[in-house]
């Protein structure tokens, strides 16, 4: 049997094995060898059911804490899977202070940390085809330092503009990427009428 060793490009840890027990592969004629694992720290609760179809769940761990978040909400919890003291709030309540962007449905959340700038990046989109003019607006969030638990610094971009010009676009399954430079966002664009 081949055994898996860390580092290699199939590094797998065998679930319901025990720690430094290789997984075999069940390649014949292969030296075995012992994988040093990973050992897996234990487990936390996630959300219950939101009612959100899908719930478009993202997760981000930092230094001290990991942010969690689903179509609805935002958890912020210790790396022990405590959960932080007056941290868990609808996606609306976390960017009230934007105004429409949270007022408006949110959906499509994304959470990632960024080793460039030792902070959290999270982000939301909403919708609302039922006011004139059409609203598409993603909410974006910044943490104030690596630790979620210090507060965050809220902006809110007009997705229905394209430069200076104003569309009939809505914003749908949007991502983010980064780099020492800049980050990058995206979205599918959609007309309202589609």
């Amino acid at each position: 049997n081949k055994r898996l060793v860390q580092g290699s490009a199939n590094n797998v840890q065998g679930i319901g094995r025990p720690l430094g027990e290789a997984v075999p592969l069940g390649f014949a004629n292969e030296p075995d060898v012992v994988a040093n694992a990973i050992s897996f720290g234990g487990s936390f609760a996630g959300f219950a059911d939101t009612g959100s179809f899908p719930p478009d769940s993202t997760m981000a761990a930092g230094p001290h804490n990991v942010v969690i978040m689903v179509n609805r909400n935002i958890n912020i919890i210790s790396k022990n899977g405590t959960p932080v003291p007056n941290k868990s709030q609808t996606l609306a309540s976390f960017f009230a202070s934007l105004g429409s962007v949270a007022t408006d449905p949110m959906f499509d959340p994304k959470a990632i940390y960024d080793r460039y700038l030792n902070r959290f990046w999270v982000l939301a989109v909403s919708r609302n085809g039922a006011v004139n003019p059409v609203r598409s607006q993603m909410a974006i969030g910044l943490s104030n330092t690596d630790d979620a638990a210090d507060g965050f610094s809220l902006f809110v971009l007009d997705m229905t503009q394209d430069g200076s010009n104003a569309t009939s676009n809505w914003c749908d399954y949007p991502q983010i990427g980064l780099d020492a430079q800049a980050i990058y966002l995206t979205c599918n664009m959609f007309d309202f009428s589609t």
